[in-house]
Order: structure tokens, then sequence, then C-alpha cells
């Protein structure tokens, strides 16, 4: 067969997955507490003190009152049910979460919540979760150690042993206190001339809050208070990520950080302490009054320009330019892109509707719109070519380029980038670096704008995006590695890390990396796929069809699995099983990229040349800038006499790629005839 099992897709995983701890202060003293802060903070202490970041998270005490009688709460997992006790609670408003001891160490966090309004127990998930699910309480997306402490507590270390698959978790403290925001106060409270470290000023009090609330991977246990988010947090980008619609809202629980930053808002220089206090959390000002602090005094801005005149309750501001999505069954929160609402798009893009959270009528609510307002052309043509980005339209990147050309907004051009836009050179930003290497198409290998005094988020996503590449430099690709092997208690992670030893030849160590990832999240099928690429690299032939066969146990209907299983019974010359598998693959994906080649490829080595044939002409439609379909159909034709056909097929190859060498050299041969 002329393909191996590829590598499997690398990814970090979106969540979690907190970096080696950077150094700690030299300073042995016992860290300064949030008690300690307000004996000469007391206005700010009071302020904070009912926050939600000062409960996100709280010992069992606390809530106790709900239990009728131990804090316990019963779980399922392969073993059955039991009743566990309870070791702490997550969360405070509109919900909160059991916590309880798992082995090895870990804090598993219950999928079984309370709501203190309600005063009801129910499930976070609204679709039920099976052990081994990632998302089940006893899997890796539940994990306190690596997926919630470093944002609902202070001072974690989270003390991960890769060898030994252990945590000795500690904190300094519960919930989001001071030194989380501020940093380690020891000197300060010695001599309070001496400040801490952070936040000095409205960027770096942004950068503290968006570590937290945008969806990404954190680098380290202990972040730098106040640094620049690229220095602490592998952000997850708009565009390149489904975790956001194509005009920007949120789809999943994606956090306000990065919508935030596509806003007209951002764009402006509005920051989170404009509308949050920063030790409340809560708005500055209630209801319409915190827009109109800045907007009444715009001359640009009408009161009235929401059309509702006469209406019993007419819509705020949030309600049309913030609305909510409802997460975990009861947590609704308000999407930050603060957009104008376009019914219209949003029926085309399948997007929510702000509209729609009072009209029921969608045709009503399109037609009404378009008398109030003009439709923004430049902002419906960008999220089209997001969309078409993200449906692997062959015209995407064209069109992406065009909207790029016209993109005022700094951040939607980095978004654009990330969607597979053709970057700019010189790129003008860090988070346009980021968004180069965030692109689902990758790189070749590391730019030589790329250097050491880029942030560390910069220098792990390019090396990541350019793994294998033909240009990385050994010290990118030794630091790569060793933030991926410190961190494999994630799925991601330990993913990449697979696929990094891969590159390097340890195929041993790669096995160990994608088990890892298999035994984190058994429903990823890049996992299982990773781990029967390297078992065959291993020279464990039977053992890839193994884990493969155990794949698809798990995921009978995944078209990639029966596709990698049909290269791994063609590489032990099953070729008639192959073919099955292959077929299997087209039938349960007709537009799969490789499996119409490959399954023409066993065709023709069954001696079926009429269904290979068929089969790579296919391949040809379902790929079209692939050359191996059509050199492959050529060297068939040519065999079989065919010249007029097998010209044109290798026409069709040297189209795809000019450079192919076998293409130009049969072409030749034809030509001779």
């Amino acid at each position: 067969m002329h393909d191996r099992l590829g590598m499997a897709l690398l990814a970090w995983g979106l969540v979690g997955a907190c970096g080696g701890a950077t150094p700690q202060p030299a300073d042995d003293a016992p860290p300064v507490l949030s008690k300690d802060c307000a004996v000469c903070h007391p206005a700010e202490s009071a302020a904070w003190a009912k926050s939600h970041h000062a409960l996100a998270e709280q010992p069992v005490d606390a809530v106790a009152s709900v239990f009728s009688d131990a804090p316990t709460v019963r779980m399922t997992d392969t073993q059955g049910e039991a009743t566990r006790p309870v070791l702490r609670v997550i969360g405070v408003d509109p919900l909160w979460q059991p916590m309880v001891a798992a082995p090895g160490g870990r804090v598993q966090v219950s999928n079984v919540a309370y709501d203190p309004a309600r005063l009801e127990w129910f499930d976070v998930f609204p679709d039920a979760r099976s052990p081994g699910d990632w998302g089940h309480w006893s899997g890796g997306g539940m994990t306190w150690n690596s997926q919630c402490a470093h944002c609902h507590d202070t001072g974690v270390d989270r003390a991960w042993d890769p060898g030994a698959g252990t945590y000795n978790t500690g904190i300094d403290e519960l919930g989001v206190g001071c030194a989380a925001c501020h940093g380690d106060a020891a000197a300060h409270a010695r001599d309070p001339k001496q400040r801490t470290a952070a936040p000095r000023d409205r960027e770096a009090t942004q950068a503290t809050c968006e570590r937290c609330h945008t969806r990404g991977v954190p680098l380290f246990d202990h972040p730098s208070a106040g640094a620049p988010l690229l220095d602490v947090l592998l952000p997850a980008m708009p565009g390149a990520d489904s975790t956001w619609w194509p005009d920007g809202q949120i789809r999943d629980e994606a956090f306000e950080g990065a919508v935030f930053r596509t806003s007209l808002m951002h764009d402006q220089g509005v920051r989170c302490v404009d509308c949050h206090d920063p030790h409340t959390g809560a708005t500055v000002r209630a209801g319409d009054a915190l827009c109109l602090g800045c907007h009444a005094t715009n001359p640009k801005f009408v009161p009235t320009h929401a059309h509702h005149e006469g209406v019993t309750k007419p819509p705020s501001c949030v309600d049309c330019h913030m609305p909510t999505t409802v997460y975990m069954q009861r947590h609704p929160r308000h999407d930050h892109g603060m957009r104008v609402p376009d019914p219209a798009l949003a029926a085309e893009l399948g997007s929510p509707d702000a509209c729609a959270a009072c009209h029921a009528d969608r045709k009503l609510t399109i037609a009404a719109a378009a008398t109030w307002w003009t439709p923004r052309t430049r902002e419906r043509e960008r999220a089209r070519a997001i969309a078409a980005a993200q449906a692997g339209a062959a015209d995407a990147t064209a069109r992406l380029d065009t909207v790029l050309a016209a993109e005022t907004h700094a951040f939607w051009r980095d978004v654009l980038i990330a969607a597979g836009a053709t970057p700019p050179s010189p790129l003008p930003d860090a988070w346009a670096k980021l968004a180069r290497a965030s692109t689902a198409l990758g790189l070749e290998r590391v730019p030589a704008d790329v250097t050491n005094a880029d942030p560390l988020a910069i220098r792990l996503a390019t090396a990541r995006a350019a793994l294998g590449g033909l240009d990385m430099s050994p010290a990118l690709d030794a630091e790569l590695g060793r933030w991926l092997s410190a961190n494999t208690d994630f799925g991601g992670v330990a993913l990449t890390l697979g696929g990094w030893q891969a590159v390097h030849g340890h195929a041993r160590e790669a096995v160990d990396a994608y088990t890892r990832a298999v035994s984190l999240d058994p429903a990823s099928s890049d996992a299982w796929h990773g781990l029967a690429v390297a078992q065959s690299a291993a020279g464990d032939a039977a053992g890839a069809l193994a884990t493969l066969d155990q794949a698809l146990k798990r995921r009978p209907l995944d078209a990639s699995l029966h596709y990698a299983r049909g290269l791994a019974l063609a590489g032990v010359d099953r070729v008639n099983e192959a073919s099955d598998a292959f077929a299997r693959a087209l039938q349960l994906d007709p537009t799969h990229p490789r499996a119409a080649y490959n399954a023409g490829l066993a065709l023709h080595q069954l001696a079926k040349d009429p269904e290979a044939i068929a089969m790579l002409r296919r391949a040809m439609t379902n790929a079209p800038g692939d050359p191996a379909p059509p050199y492959a159909l050529a060297t068939i034709l040519f065999a079989r006499g065919d010249m007029a056909g097998a010209r044109d097929a290798a026409r069709a190859a040297l189209k795809a790629q000019p450079a192919h060498a076998d293409a130009t050299a049969l072409l030749e041969r034809i030509d001779a005839r």
C-alpha cells in the first residue's frame, strides 16, 4: 500500500494542563493569605469576601446544611454505585459541585450539582456520561488537580509526577484570594512601601482577569502576577476552534476573554475594570446605566435605537448586545462580543440569535431588523468566510484573504489568520503569531520571526504547529518536549507528546504517551489512532490491530478508525479485509479524503482494476488537491495500455503538485510512445 498509518492529529486540549511550576520566591516565609491582607485593607477585604472569587471553592462545612446526614454523595463508576465522602465544594452561585477523593492523589468533581436557589440536585450535563468518558465525574475532564484548581484556588502546586502518574497537589488558600491577582505579598507585609507584584496598570489588570476568563492551557502552576497573558496562558483562538461560532459568538464554554477581544469595546480601549469592580466582581452600575455611563456622551449613540417603544418591558442593552447562553444547565453567561444582533445572519449560520430570546417568529424578526439598521456587510462576509473555512470549502482561503484585506479590527485580523487566511508579512503583533500557529493548516517550518524573545505561548504553539517540520531549532524543539513531558496529566498534551516522540523516532515512548492519552480520554479517536500508529512503528502490528478493534467497540461509527484499521490490515498483507475496512469508512464518510485512494490501491492489488479505477476517480473528487490519487490512476491506466487516460491522470497529478517527479517521468514515458 502507498499509505502507512499516519500520525494522529496533535492537540493541546482546551482547558487544564497547568505547566511545570515557575521558580518560587526565595522567601521561605509562609504565604500571606487574604485574612492577613484584611488587617490593613478592610474595605477591599469586605468587598471581596462575598464575591464569587472568594467563594470559588469552599470547605464542605460551609454547605453542610444541604446534606441530610454526613456530607456524602452517591456516584457511579465502573465498580458500580457507591457513597463517597465530600471533601469540598466548587462554585457558589448558581450552583456548586461536590469534590471527592480518587486514587493517585486525584480529586474528582461530581457531575451531580446542587442548586442553592431551587434547593435541588441536578446533573450539569444534558446527556448521560458513562464511566470512561472524558466528562464523566471519574474522567480526566473532571479532575480538579488539572482542570479546576488553577482558577478556583490560590497558590496551587499541582505536584504531578509524570512517571508515577500521581498527584500530591497542595494549595495556599481556598478560593481566589488576594495573592491570586496581586502576587506574593511577603515583602509587602514586612514593609508596606514595597508593592506587591501586580497589577500595575489597566493592561496588567486585564491580563490578570483573562488568565482565568479565557479558554486555554495554563503554562505554569504559579503564574507571575500581572504578567502578559501570552507569558502564562496558551489561549484557544476563535477561528481555529469550534468553541466559537463563525460570527464570534461563544458556542461552548470559551469564557469571556477572547470573545471580549473581538468586541468594538475592547478595540476602543474598554477593559474589564471599566464595567466590573475588581473586588466584588459586580458591575459598577446597574442595568442600562452601566452602558449609558459611556454611551450617553457619545453623539452617535441614540438611546431609542432599540426600536421597542411602547413595549411594556423593553429590552435592556445587554438583552440585545450581550445575550446569554446557559451552561451546566443552570449557569447563564453573557456573551461579551457586544455585537449588533443580526437575525438574518444567525439563521444562515445556525448561530444564536438575540432576538429569539423574546420572538419566536424568525421571519418576522429578520424582516423587522432589516428596516431598523443597515446590515454590516463586512461583518457578514467575515462570518461567512470563517464558516466556509470550518466547513473545509475549497475557496475558503481566498475568501478569508479577501476579508482580511478589508478588516480594520486588530483582533479580528488575528482571528481570520487563525481560521486560515494567509498571514501578512511582517505580522503585526504576538497574537498574530499565535493565530498563525493555531491555524488548522499547520506550519511546514518554524518561521524566522519566532525567537526566544517571544512569549512562551508563542514558542510552544509554533513548535507544536511545525512538529516534524523541516526547520526547527534544537532549543525550541527541546523546550516543547520538556513542557509536554511535564504535563501529561491532560489528554490533549499526552496526545501531542505522543506525536513529538513519534517524530523523533521514539516508538516505545510514543506508545506510552498515547496509552496515557487513551486512558485520560477513551472517547478520543485521535488518541486511539495515535496509539495504533506508535504500536505499528514499534513493530507490534498485532497490537495495533487490537487497539483499533478496541477503539471501534467504543466508536463503531467512526470512519477515521475504520480507515486506520484498513491501513493496519494492509500493512500485514490482509488486503481483502483492508478493502472491506476502507469500504466501511467510505460508507460512514463518503467524502473521506484518503479512504477512497487506499480502497483503490487495495482493489488494484486484488486484481479488480475496473473497481480500482472508479475508486481512484472518486478519490480525485474527494481530494482534488492531492496528487496521489491521479498518479496512482495514471500508473494503472498506463499498465492497461490506456495512454490517453494515463496522460490525463498524470497531468492532473502535476496540476496538483507541479514538482511531482514520478508523474513527470511517467508523462515522459507516455509521450515517448
